[in-house]
C-alpha cells in the first residue's frame, strides 16, 4: 500500500501546506486574499484531478507511440446542497484536447476508450461524485467521448 502525507498549519491569517513533493513544495493560502466564498479546497480537488488525468493521458498516448505536443485541460466542479441539505461536490467535468498529428487519430481512438474510466483520483471519486470526460484531439475536434 502506498501512502503519502500532506500537513497543514492553520492560523488566523493563512494556511500553510507542506506537500512533501519537490514539484509542489510549500503551498500558502493567505486568508486576506480570499474574501467571501472562495472555493480553495474545490480548486485543489480540480487541480488534483487534472494532474492525475493528464499524466495518465500522456502516458497512454506515449505507450501507443502518439507524439503529443500539448494537452489543454479544464475541470469544472459543480457543488450544491444534496437531498439532506448538505453542501457537497456533485460533479466534475473534465475536458481535454490533445494536440497530435493527424496520422495518430486512429490510435487516439483507443486512448479515448482507455481514458473513459479516468485515473487514480477521478476513478476513486466515481462512487460519490458524477465525473464526466470529454477528450478530443487536434486536428479532428469531432472526436469526443462522454
Amino acid at each position: 500500500m502506498e501512502r503519502l502525507t500532506v500537513t497543514a498549519i492553520v492560523d488566523k491569517d493563512r494556511t500553510v501546506f507542506e506537500t512533501g513533493d519537490p514539484a509542489l513544495g510549500t503551498v500558502v493560502v493567505e486568508k486576506e486574499l480570499l474574501g467571501g466564498t472562495h472555493g480553495t479546497a474545490r480548486r485543489l480537488i480540480c487541480m488534483g484531478a487534472l494532474s492525475c488525468y493528464s499524466g495518465m493521458l500522456y502516458m497512454a498516448m506515449e505507450a501507443r507511440g502518439i507524439d503529443c505536443r500539448e494537452i489543454r485541460l479544464s475541470a469544472e466542479l459543480a457543488a450544491d446542497n444534496n437531498e439532506k441539505g448538505q453542501f457537497r461536490v456533485l460533479s466534475i467535468a473534465i475536458r481535454a484536447v490533445a494536440d497530435i498529428d493527424e496520422k495518430d487519430i486512429e490510435t487516439f481512438r483507443r486512448v479515448q476508450q482507455v481514458m473513459r474510466s479516468g485515473c487514480l483520483i477521478t476513478s476513486s471519486l466515481h462512487e460519490g461524485i458524477d465525473i464526466s470526460y470529454d477528450l478530443k484531439a487536434l486536428p479532428d475536434m469531432g472526436l469526443t467521448e462522454e
